[in-house]
């Protein structure tokens, strides 16, 4: 599917390259990188948004379930700092999650593993010579993993509204261009914003961003 969808870009289809690789596997991320470069001569930037989703109380959750929501941003992360370790770049972008500030019922395995993200992220910029930043995104109700009526009910109960494409490209590119080392992302009613520290100064002008 994601290959039809590729070969639906016109003039960009030469431009776009899709390889698999293992998020927390340093050989498979070497290789990928090697062949990206191949193609296009360098690498400028990477995003690393890999993510699994598997709400449970964390009573009702094994350790397998716990660890298996962990894996893609805790050892992918880690991996993908050891395979670009020695790349050139202009900025490395890792998604993270609000989760990590408010914490959904259910969502324990996922709000550990953003927190471990953003912890990670401000460690990786600390080594590297260019701008490492960690987005801690609200609800994207349109696209993604949680665009369903479901997770679109319960964030509404929650107070939470849902970031559309456009404002989350308006966003992205805001972050990228003032390299923030960390920021927020959401969209949400007062109660939520003071939650997670956002200040007045933000809310009275709905300002989607702020950095940390």
């Amino acid at each position: 599917q994601l290959l039809a969808k590729i070969s639906h870009l016109g003039i960009y289809d030469e431009n776009v390259i899709y390889l698999q690789a293992h998020c927390d596997d340093v050989n498979e991320l070497t290789q990928a990188i090697t062949q990206t470069k191949a193609k296009f001569g360098k690498i400028d930037g990477i995003i690393h948004s890999a993510m699994v989703l598997d709400d449970s109380l964390l009573m009702n959750m094994s350790a397998a379930d716990f660890t298996a929501v962990l894996q893609p941003k805790v050892a992918g992360v880690i991996a993908l700092n050891q395979a670009t370790i020695n790349e050139e770049l202009d900025l490395i972008i890792l998604f993270s999650s609000l989760q990590s500030f408010v914490g959904n019922i259910g969502q324990s395995n996922y709000a550990s593993a953003s927190t471990f993200l953003d912890g990670y992220a401000k460690y990786m910029g600390q080594t590297r010579n260019y701008p490492v930043c960690v987005i801690n995104w609200g609800f994207w109700g349109e696209v993604g993993a949680v665009a369903n009526d479901k997770y679109r009910d319960l964030m509404l109960r929650q107070g939470m509204d849902s970031i559309n494409i456009a404002q989350g490209m308006e966003a992205l590119e805001t972050i990228v261009t003032m390299q923030f080392p960390q920021a927020v992302v959401v969209k949400a009613k007062k109660n939520i914003l003071l939650q997670i520290g956002l200040d007045s100064h933000f809310m009275l002008e709905q300002r989607p961003i702020t950095g940390i």
